[in-house]
């Protein structure tokens, strides 16, 4: 690749920078030490993922390295090679990949994902006690760090200590295979297969363990977090190019398949759970997300993973949901900043939002930690002067009325700080408060939408 004046370096350290889009550069044919201008306008014809490389590594260079020059003078590029591939589309005809529609440049969603789950990170990495200075990791001279796409976010895993990266690569691969086997847009995962089946179809056992706490936890919300509302959140694509609220008709007809736990079973196959789980329906529609759960759940079980593996310490981040595992060097509580929500969605490349606080987490007897937090202002857009977000109301097909723009749980069990951060939104924040406070080893931040900060007793949160 070309030597200009104004490239644009990428540390080889598996650094932030190098981290920014791991999970779109690994398809394309760009290599992670240096990537120009001139680069920008040789791209091919359809290389969106060398197009999303150049964005996501400008907008790395100005969020994480204050440096905007450089930044813009990649955009430029990019913009210019995009203006005229444009051109050419529109003179020949053909249906190939777009980056401007409308009139104006589009944003590929993956790319603003991908930099939220960064500037989380560099969130996390320099107001934690993971780090031994503001930008860096815990022991740098003597640590392992790995990071991926997956979950649909941008994921990180920090070992302490040298030589690590196999252990970090493998953990990665068993979170992979979580995903797998529980994501609904996955058709050969349990739940897509589950979800096509007429009455339902084997699964492993670790989906039927989950299951069994979703269960609880539709019983603990009073119903309100309820995974069998996947024939309504397959009709939200909060994702979308431009969304837009599904038709009031169809969210009817999706509810109706929707809180029927009496006709899912669970059951051990041939009686004996020696071979293998059934996941069986009597309704043909009903249709399961485990999207307020699962990654919690994958969360704890790649900490398992490093811990049977002789890792005592780790710092896991999996797009928000974070794990500290074992003790802190210096024996002194974890800590975790907690972004302000008030600012909401933005269609910009990069919203960097200011931290309130931290809370500090501290590892108890189960040998790990986590803080989670939930929120409606990142994944929502606005329709007719109508904000919608995605956490949806079981009882309407339509987001929840809530006071509360996020909440942080503190606890030992990543699943259970997702199940509980979820339903305290869903509960806002009266009955979130009362909620948490009932739960023996967890706590909570809630940020209002009047801009108020409401924590339970035992939560140490320190405002900025």
């Amino acid at each position: 690749m070309g030597q200009a004046q104004d490239d644009l370096s990428l540390p080889g350290d598996g650094s932030l920078l190098h981290a920014v889009l791991i999970g779109t550069v690994r398809f394309g044919d760009a290599d992670p030490a240096v990537f120009d201008a001139q680069d920008v306008a040789a791209m091919g014809r359809n290389d969106l993922h060398g197009a999303v490389f150049v964005q996501g590594v400008a907008a790395v260079e100005t969020a994480v390295h204050g440096d905007p020059h450089r930044a813009a003078l990649l955009l430029g590029a990019l913009q210019q090679r995009q203006a005229a591939e444009a051109q050419e589309q529109q003179g020949d005809g053909q249906n190939n990949i777009r980056f401007f529609e409308k009139g104006k440049p589009m944003v590929h969603d993956l790319l603003k994902k991908c930099i939220a789950g960064l500037l989380l990170t560099a969130v996390i990495i320099s107001q934690t006690a993971c780090t031994g200075q503001s930008g860096g990791q815990e022991g740098t001279g003597s640590a392992s760090f790995g990071e991926d796409w997956l979950l649909n976010t941008y994921c990180y895993i920090q070992i302490p200590e040298n030589g690590q990266e196999d252990t970090i690569r493998r953990a990665f691969s068993v979170a992979r295979d979580y995903e797998n086997m529980l994501s609904r847009t996955i058709e050969s995962s349990d739940i897509g297969r589950f979800n096509a089946s007429q009455g339902g179809c084997k699964v492993d056992m670790e989906t039927a363990l989950l299951l069994q706490d979703c269960r609880d936890a539709y019983a603990l919300s009073g119903g309100l977090l309820d995974v069998t509302m996947g024939a309504v959140t397959s009709l939200w694509d909060f994702s979308a190019q431009e969304p837009k609220a599904p038709d009031a008709d169809a969210v009817a007809e999706a509810l109706r398949h929707v809180g029927h736990w009496e006709a899912l079973g669970i059951e051990p196959e041939d009686g004996s759970p020696q071979n293998g789980w059934e996941l069986l329906k009597d309704d043909p529609g009903m249709m399961l997300d485990l999207g307020a759960v699962a990654k919690g759940f994958i969360a704890d079980r790649t900490a398992s993973y490093l811990t049977q593996h002789g890792i005592e310490r780790a710092v896991i981040n999996f797009g928000g949901n974070v794990v500290f595992l074992g003790q802190k060097e210096d024996g002194s509580p974890w800590a975790c900043g907690i972004e302000d929500p008030s600012e909401g969605q933005s269609e910009e490349l990069i919203q960097e939002r200011k931290i309130l606080g931290t809370v500090r987490a501290v590892t108890g007897d189960s040998g790990q930690v986590s803080v989670v937090t939930s929120g409606t202002y990142e994944r929502c857009f606005q329709q007719d002067g109508v904000l919608y977000h995605h956490v949806l109301d079981p009882r309407t097909g339509y987001p929840a009325a809530t006071d509360l723009l996020s909440a942080t749980v503190i606890g030992p069990s990543s699943e259970w700080c997702d199940i509980l951060s979820t339903t305290c939104l869903l509960f806002g924040s009266e009955r979130a408060l009362s909620l948490i406070e009932g739960q023996e080893g967890y706590e909570a931040v809630f940020i209002l939408q009047d801009g108020s900060i409401l924590k339970t007793d035992g939560a140490e949160f320190t405002e900025q």
